[in-house]
């Protein structure tokens, strides 16, 4: 059985900072889902009830448009990332870098040694040393994959949902068990063994990312110039250039390229290569930055240029878009329609004639509290004769309530009464709806 012994170790200026930074992902990821604010789960997204929660707000099926926006600048944001400084995406905040990079692989270095004993092992038959350090990283990595799947599963049904089911036991809840336990496996297997190969062949973002470069794109750059023709036995020394073909950069490499074949678009911006050259080229008393992130064309990178300009604008439309519409969202969602059956009756009075319409719907509050519903006619509606009854004009509803209502409005008619538009009011705190009608029966 294979231990991945093929990324050797890396220290310098950008394996550090990239340490840091993940780790402080990590924290993200794994924390975000357990936090709560009021009572409720800082952010929730509970497809199958098509209810949201994000940062305390509450959303459902029916805000897809506010979703969408987010959906849509987050997608733009990563593009515009990468139109300006590459796939540092991939190399330093995709979760699957993060993690594979940050914890998986320390773990393997860890329990079965340096990449120089890793690959001794490599080329060992199977003993009982080698059996049981490889049966102990696998069973790390089962037990660390089975705690991420927890809480990535608490990101879409709750973390306290999460705890109760683990207390009431699997044969309770045996589709989030066995749920559970596929994405556990599938995380194992994906981190422990399959690792980059995921990215060279399944993951879509690395197929379409290269339209969204160009030339002025930063990336991870050897510097031809000064580091061929390679120094070599049949090459006179006067002609060399930096680079000793020591091979470090590939044996670093998570993704298996040698970044002096030119850019190639399996390179995640990782700046491991860029490491381990300036460590050599320091025992060599060479100047550093043989390789270094710099643009395809050499020339300092152009934040103003027709994509990202287009990008931005994209995003900044987006984000306008979801303030309007966060800004417009009531504290209530209300639907009125009129009843199904018996929609109005008329009822007549000698020359005059009592008209009642009926209408049913529902009132849902959206708001984590409870919320107190006014209903009644606006002014103009009340001074032109328009009466509402109901079985309650006050409601008030508890946190996410939804309650079914149904109104009546009757009106006495004569022959000269033309007016036969009304409108509905729903008053909260936040605001008031209104439902504008116009009166069956009265022609």
């Amino acid at each position: 059985m294979k231990t991945n012994a093929d990324v050797a170790e890396v220290t310098g200026r950008f394996e550090n900072f990239r340490n840091f930074f993940s780790t402080f992902l990590i924290f993200i990821f794994l924390i975000f889902p357990w936090l709560q604010w009021n009572n409720q789960p800082l952010l929730l997204l509970d497809i199958w009830n098509r209810h949201f929660i994000i940062f305390g707000r509450h959303f459902f099926s029916h805000d897809a448009p506010l979703l969408f926006f987010i959906l849509i600048t987050l997608v733009f944001g990563i593009i515009l990332v990468t139109a300006i400084w590459g796939r540092v995406w991939c190399g330093w905040a995709c979760p699957q870098t993060v993690f594979i990079a940050s914890i998986y692989r320390k773990l393997e270095k860890y329990v079965m040694g340096s990449y120089a004993e890793r690959l001794k092992r490599e080329t060992e038959d199977l003993n009982k040393s080698k059996i049981f350090r490889i049966s102990v990283l696998w069973a790390i990595f089962i037990l660390l994959s089975y705690l991420i799947s927890h809480s990535f599963m608490a990101y879409f049904v709750g973390a306290e949902k999460i705890v109760q089911f683990i207390k009431e036991g699997p044969q309770n809840h045996f589709v989030l068990f066995l749920a559970l336990q596929v994405m556990t496996g599938f995380l194992a297997f994906n981190f422990g063994f399959f690792r980059e190969k995921f990215c060279h062949h399944l993951c879509p973002y690395g197929r379409f990312q290269n339209v969204l470069l160009d030339t002025n794109s930063l990336g991870v750059i050897y510097m031809k110039h000064a580091g061929e023709p390679r120094k070599a036995k049949d090459v006179p020394k006067e002609e060399q250039g930096a680079c000793v073909d020591c091979g470090r950069c590939v044996r670093v490499c998570p993704m298996k390229i040698d970044i002096r074949n030119g850019f190639q678009l399996e390179c995640i911006n990782c700046a491991a290569c860029i490491d381990a050259c300036d460590e050599i080229m320091e025992k060599v008393n060479q100047p550093t930055g043989l390789i270094q992130f710099s643009s395809a064309d050499g020339k300092p990178i152009q934040y103003f240029r027709f994509r990202v300009g287009l990008y931005a604008m994209i995003i900044v439309v987006s984000l306008v878009l979801l303030a309007v519409q966060l800004y417009r969202y009531g504290a209530i969602e209300l639907e009125l329609n009129r009843a199904r059956q018996n929609a109005f009756i008329v009822e007549n009075k000698g020359v005059q004639k009592l008209v009642t319409n009926h209408f049913e719907g529902s009132i849902k509050n959206q708001k984590n509290e409870n919320l107190e519903v006014l209903i009644r006619l606006d002014e103009p509606s009340s001074s032109s004769g328009f009466e509402l009854m109901g079985q309650s004009l006050k409601v008030v509803l508890a946190p996410l309530e939804n309650r079914n209502i149904h109104l009546f409005v009757r009106k006495t008619l004569d022959m000269s009464d033309k007016l036969n538009e009304f409108q509905i009011e729903f008053s909260t705190i936040d605001g008031t709806v209104h439902k504008k009608f116009k009166l069956l029966g009265g022609s």
